[in-house]
């Protein structure tokens, strides 16, 4: 975080979406919060990377949609005005994957972003 204030970068947070919990992710929002102050919706939290596959622990498209709602609703807890993205699969190949996490319904996620990692 101090490496990015003194380059004048905008950091961005993975949290763990496959294996982690809720309680984790809010807690480390809590944590960046508490020792950097507020940063105006500067740190961009992205929930998960590169989630497909059995090694992810959220194999199926429902589930990643499932635990993108709830370790939304769990940051928004800890701090409404987080700024947070989520992750597809590469648009070519898995349509149905980023149509099923891109369609839940959590207020005030920033506008669907998908993410091409070859």
């Amino acid at each position: 975080m101090r490496f990015c204030e003194l380059i004048g970068a905008n950091p961005q947070i993975a949290l763990n979406l496959g294996s982690g919990t809720t309680e984790e992710a809010a807690g480390w929002v809590k944590y960046v919060n508490e020792r950097w102050g507020d940063h105006s919706g500067r740190i961009v939290l992205e929930l998960g990377n590169e989630l497909w596959g059995n090694s992810s622990g959220v194999s199926t498209r429902q589930r990643v949609a499932e635990r993108t709602k709830a370790f939304s609703e769990a940051i928004r807890k800890v701090d409404p005005n987080a700024k947070l993205i989520a992750t597809g699969r590469d648009a070519d190949s898995y349509p149905d994957w980023n149509a099923t996490q891109l369609t839940i319904r959590v207020p005030s996620i920033t506008s669907p972003r998908i993410s091409s990692h070859g």
